[in-house]
C-alpha cells in the first residue's frame, strides 16, 4: 500500500509541476511557441535513444565474452550482469550518470545551439516533458507488475 501511496504522491507532484508550467507559459510568454517544445522533446527523444544504446555496451560485452554460457542457459546472462553490477556498483552508476549527463546535455546544446536565447526556455521544457513522462513510467510500471515476479513489492508478515 505503502508503494502506491508514494507513487501516487510522486504522479501527483510532477503532472502537477507541468501543469503550472504550461499554465504559467501559456499565460504570460507562450505566444505561439509549441514548435519549440516539440523541438525540446524531439531532441531529448533522440538523446535517450542513444543513451541507452551507450549504457548498454558494457552489459553487452560483457554477455558476449560469456556467450558459450549464454548459449548453454540463457539465464546466465541475467546472472553475468547482475553479478558485474553487484561487485562494480559505483562503477556502474557512474558510468551510468556519466553516459546520461554526457548525451542529453549534447543533445540539448545541439538544440539550442544556434537559436534565438528565448527559444531555449521552451527547447528546455519540452526536455522536461519527457523526463517528467519517463519518471511517471518508472514510478508505474513496477506497481503494474505482479507481486510473485516483482520481490520489491512483497511485505514482510
Amino acid at each position: 500500500m505503502m508503494q502506491i501511496t508514494t507513487a501516487l504522491f510522486a504522479i501527483t507532484y510532477l503532472v502537477a509541476a507541468s501543469i503550472i508550467t504550461y499554465t504559467l507559459f501559456s499565460r504570460f510568454a507562450w505566444r505561439d511557441r509549441v514548435s519549440w517544445v516539440l523541438i525540446g522533446v524531439g531532441f531529448m527523444l533522440i538523446a535517450l535513444a542513444l543513451q541507452v544504446v551507450v549504457q548498454a555496451v558494457p552489459f553487452l560485452v560483457l554477455i558476449l565474452t560469456h556467450i558459450r554460457n549464454v548459449l548453454i542457459n540463457a539465464s546466465s546472462a541475467a546472472g553475468a550482469v547482475l553479478g558485474f553490477v553487484r561487485s562494480n556498483i559505483y562503477l556502474a552508476s557512474i558510468y551510468m550518470g556519466l553516459v546520461a549527463g554526457a548525451s542529453q546535455e549534447i543533445f540539448r546544446y545541439l538544440a539550442v545551439r544556434d537559436r534565438e536565447p528565448r527559444s531555449t526556455l521552451y527547447i528546455g521544457y519540452g526536455f522536461a516533458l519527457v523526463d517528467v513522462a519517463f519518471t511517471i513510467m518508472s514510478v508505474v510500471l513496477p506497481l503494474l507488475i505482479p507481486t510473485p515476479i516483482n520481490p520489491a513489492l512483497i511485505t514482510p508478515q
